[in-house]
């Protein structure tokens, strides 16, 4: 129980951060001061090079290391703190418009809020699904596709799968895959979205 209360508390925490962030990219026209600061930057300072080369690439890794309960292996496959914090956060902003410029300290919020609730959706996800022999899966997502400044955002991930000794398909929900430069990864896990 008072896992649940935690996981509830830093998902309304992370659901505040998040619309937060969300919010500052469909602001309107920036400041004319922000402009003057932030050029327009077509391209993220740093990519996503050890990101799957595929959407299907990276469910699969996701579905291997759920499959052996490797818990390091499932983080790995999530955007590391600098690729969060210099593309994620600055890039969350509509094409064509400058960079975010949002100070250390709500990029370090914005990443621990991420973090933290990653951490508690990867368990959940390795206790419910870990160790389980997957003999095929169906990849949906329940959002569409939102575009960036600096990369696409496709989710919220569902995989519909037909595990070895069960009847019927149980749905895995874990959360929005990050593009940048043709290299997948997830932004965060997340189960209750």
């Amino acid at each position: 129980m008072r896992y649940r209360a935690r996981f509830v508390a830093v998902t309304l925490t992370s659901a505040m951060a998040t619309a937060s962030l969300s919010a500052c990219a469909r602001s309107a026209e920036p400041a004319q001061a922000d402009a003057a600061v932030a050029p327009v930057v077509s391209k993220a300072p740093i990519g996503l090079d050890d990101g799957a080369a595929s959407i299907d690439a990276l469910v699969d890794e996701f579905l291997g290391a759920v499959r052996d309960n490797d818990r390091a292996a499932l983080h790995r496959l999530r955007v590391t703190k600098d690729q969060y914090m210099q593309i994620v956060v600055p890039g969350t902003t509509e094409p064509g418009q400058p960079p975010r410029q949002i100070t250390e300290q709500p990029r370090e919020l914005f990443w621990s809020l991420n973090d933290t609730k990653s951490q508690y959706a990867a368990q959940n996800i390795l206790e419910n699904f870990g160790g389980k022999h997957v003999l095929s899966h169906t990849l949906r997502f329940s959002r569409g596709t939102d575009e960036y400044l600096w990369y696409t955002a496709h989710g919220q991930v569902r995989l519909d799968l037909l595990v070895e000794g069960e009847a019927l398909p149980q749905e895995l929900r874990t959360g929005t895959i990050a593009e940048v430069d043709g290299r997948y990864k997830f932004l965060a896990f997340q189960w209750d979205n």
